[in-house]
């Protein structure tokens, strides 16, 4: 056996590693979000529920996301199939029960200081 027929091709790592970072770069955005909301918005409840709902979206994703590089990867190497990641459900799941909860803080006006709508 030569050392082509024993290891695949390299593009399919290459391919893995880029989904992977695009997960880190997901992260990174949802949890620089999260910082914002909880270091910016005047409403305590409001921030925090959103800001750590948002940092744990982040955290989500970044754990999530290099668990299924390892996963892939070793399918890879392997030559095994992949089983369907559940991990873009609940990112999706976790980030619409976050802005649904912004929505509702923007509508109900807990929001408003940050765009400066205050009748205060």
């Amino acid at each position: 056996m030569t050392s082509s027929e024993s290891h695949p091709d390299p593009r399919f790592s290459l391919a893995n590693e880029r989904t992977f970072l695009a997960y880190v770069r997901t992260a990174l955005a949802v949890l620089a979000g999260g910082v914002a909301i909880v270091g910016f918005v005047p409403d305590r409840h409001v921030a925090l529920g959103a800001g750590l709902g948002l940092l744990a979206v982040g955290f989500i994703a970044l754990i999530g996301g290099y668990m299924r590089w390892r996963h892939i990867e070793a399918a890879i190497v392997a030559d095994r199939p992949v089983r369907v990641s559940v991990l873009p459900i609940i990112i999706t799941a976790t980030l619409t029960i976050t802005a649904r909860y912004i929505a509702s803080a923007v509508w109900t006006g807990s929001l408003m200081l940050i765009w400066g709508g205050g009748n205060d």
